[in-house]
């Protein structure tokens, strides 16, 4: 029998710059926001794009969980990527 992990693992990249996280299912897909702009230094608001690891875009879905993603089998493989644009010049 497969166990699910107690936490979620979240891949934050930026200009070629990766970090790895493992969070509460309590978290948001809004909260993840929050981390890559702390994480990297960035602006309040840089426009930020989610993926589970199948492709399947977040950026709709800012007040879900990542509990709630994995339980509507919106990301099935329960593997997040939140990919920052790069800082301008």
């Amino acid at each position: 029998m497969n166990q699910v992990s107690d936490s979620a693992k979240v891949t934050v990249s930026s200009a070629g710059e990766r970090r790895e996280f493992s969070l509460p299912w309590e978290t948001t897909v809004g909260d993840l926001e929050r981390l890559a702009v702390e994480s990297f230094g960035l602006e309040a608001g840089s426009v930020q794009e989610l993926w589970c690891a199948d492709g399947t875009a977040m950026s709709a879905r800012l007040d879900r969980t990542l509990g709630d993603l994995k339980e509507r089998l919106i990301c099935p493989k329960r593997a997040f990527e939140l990919r920052v644009p790069k800082p301008r010049a």
